[in-house]
């Protein structure tokens, strides 16, 4: 007489089916997303928005020029594009 549940063997075959899915997560992540941070990074533009409120002023803080300067002033390679 059959039972109903997993045949022998089956439960450790779960978890590495899970860890090949989180190595292929990790692989994608490492190839797309890590080299092109400071092009990807939305939160620059908003990081530059703040910055230039903190030093210019309230009256500046929708001053494109000042705030491309701001983000510029991250460090290099950061992408600057107003949304």
């Amino acid at each position: 007489m059959r039972t109903s549940g997993p045949g022998p063997g089956c439960g450790s075959r779960r978890p590495l089916g899970g860890l090949l899915l989180i190595g292929v997560d990790i692989y994608v992540a490492v190839v797309t997303y890590i080299p092109q941070y400071r092009v990807r990074n939305d939160f620059r533009l908003i990081y530059g928005a703040a910055l230039t409120g903190l030093h210019q002023g309230y009256g500046h803080l929708y001053d494109l020029a000042a705030q491309k300067q701001a983000v510029e002033g991250l460090g290099a390679g950061f992408y600057w594009s107003p949304s």
